[in-house]
Parts: C-alpha cells; structure tokens; sequence
C-alpha cells in the first residue's frame, strides 16, 4: 500500500494486470481504487466490464499502448514473464512488478 501510495504521489500511471479474486482482494483490502485507474486482462470476455465492488473497468492489454503505464501490478507472478514479453512486443516500456 505504502508503495502506491509514493508512485500516486509521483503522479505516476499504475495499472493492474489480472482481473481475477486477486485482483478483487488486492483492490478492495487494501484500499487502493483510488490509485489504480484500470485493470488489464488477456481474456477477450471481459474487456469492458468491471471489477465487482470496485468500478475499476477491465481493458485489453493492446489499451496500455495509449494509456502508457509507468508501472503494470502482475497479480499472479507466474505471467510476468509472458507479460513482460507482450508488452516489450507491443513497444509499451513499463515497470512489471508482481505482488
């Protein structure tokens, strides 16, 4: 919490990637909506939907092109490897830290 607290602060773009019961947990247990604008997910199904309890919409990953995040939250560390490949493909040069 206290880490995004610092990257807001900073004025910095971070995003989720995974919208799954982590994602929900993360979101509401710490109380960080308000730090997180969107959530990224590969499943096609739920792009546009939202993050039950939270508002937070779900996106497709090709979205962080325009959105440029300065920090992407991994939700299961076991994709961050895929993830980081995705985005570098995508030309999309972030921070990808995982909890």
């Amino acid at each position: 919490r206290q880490h995004l607290e610092q990257i807001h602060a900073q004025g910095k773009r971070v995003v989720v990637w995974g919208s799954g019961s982590k994602c929900v947990a993360f979101l509401t247990t710490l109380d960080t909506t308000d730090k997180i604008e969107y959530v990224v997910d590969i499943n096609p199904h739920r792009h546009g939907k939202f993050i039950p309890g939270v508002g937070k919409q779900i996106m497709a990953p090709e979205f962080l092109k325009e959105y440029k995040p300065d920090q992407v939250i991994v939700m299961n560390s076991i994709y961050c490897y895929e993830i980081q490949q995705m985005l570098d493909k995508m030309g999309v040069t972030t921070e990808v830290i995982s909890l």
